[in-house]
């Protein structure tokens, strides 16, 4: 035999109310777990050419600090990208540890002008961490 249970409206309401509401439910974290987001060192990297100031952010991934400017939109002047014309040289200003060693190419476009902290920007790859 099996018994059978009215339900009224009043019988659900009790127990809706017996269970407990999640949405004002919150967990506690304990301290130790709780972690502050990590600051990153933003590296900058100043550059002049023609009289104009650039900075360029470095964002860890190895790309032409070309490539980097025109991305963060400062107007470089560029022609073949390639390393042989020279229109993409720069001075760099700051963060020059923030770019790789001189390539073969900067060598022969740049001559002398490497020891004046020159480079170009189509050839020097970017790999800050």
């Amino acid at each position: 035999m099996m018994i059978s249970r009215k339900l009224t409206v009043g019988s659900l309401k009790e127990k809706a109310k017996a269970m407990p509401d999640h949405s004002v439910i919150q967990k506690t974290v304990p301290s130790q777990l709780k972690r502050k987001p990590e600051k990153r060192a933003i590296n900058k990297i100043k550059i002049i050419q023609n009289n104009k100031n650039y900075t360029v952010i470095s964002n860890q991934k190895k790309s032409s600090l070309l490539d980097l400017a025109l991305e963060q939109s400062q107007m470089l002047s560029y022609k073949c990208k390639k390393g042989s014309c020279g229109k993409c040289m720069v001075e760099v200003l700051s963060g020059a540890s923030c770019l790789e060693a001189v390539t073969k190419q900067e060598r022969e476009t740049l001559k002398g002008n490497l020891e004046r902290n020159y480079r170009l920007s189509c050839q020097a790859i970017v790999n800050c961490k």
